[in-house]
């Protein structure tokens, strides 16, 4: 016994067939996704890498003895500090020095406040021997 294909159903198995786009065209998602998050990431360590290197140029030994960068997040850059003691003298003496330098060279880092806060897990601050600031070095 034969079944008969309707009208219809042919109609819209030829609309299929006419529209369908080639398996080759369309791009993997997993290529996709990566290429997103290779960009992001390359984004993400140029920042943190310019902005280590501003907060590098106004801080002194004992800042980076006693701190790391942690995140940037909507416009706060964390200093982790691993004394809860020193967290308020740091707080008194640089946030403003750091914040000033990000807004004066960091224009496009979108660092508004700078938060000390306790931790660990942070980056280094690195060594910048080319310029020497005025603080006291």
């Amino acid at each position: 016994m034969k079944r008969r294909v309707s009208m219809k159903t042919d109609r819209r198995l030829h609309w299929v067939m006419a529209n369908r786009t080639p398996r080759g065209s369309i791009p993997r998602i997993g290529a996709m996704v990566g290429s997103l998050v290779d960009g992001a990431l390359r984004h993400d360590s140029e920042q943190r890498v310019q902005l280590a290197s501003i907060v590098a140029d106004c801080v002194d030994q004992e800042f980076r003895r006693h701190c790391r960068l942690g995140d940037l997040h909507n416009g706060m850059l964390a200093v982790e500090v691993d004394e809860p003691g020193l967290i308020s003298i740091l707080r008194a003496r640089w946030a403003s020095k750091i914040e000033s330098a990000l807004r004066r060279r960091g224009a496009k880092s979108g660092v508004r406040r700078v938060l000390f806060k306790f931790g660990r897990s942070g980056d280094r601050i690195p060594v910048n021997t080319s310029v020497m600031s005025d603080n006291g070095r």
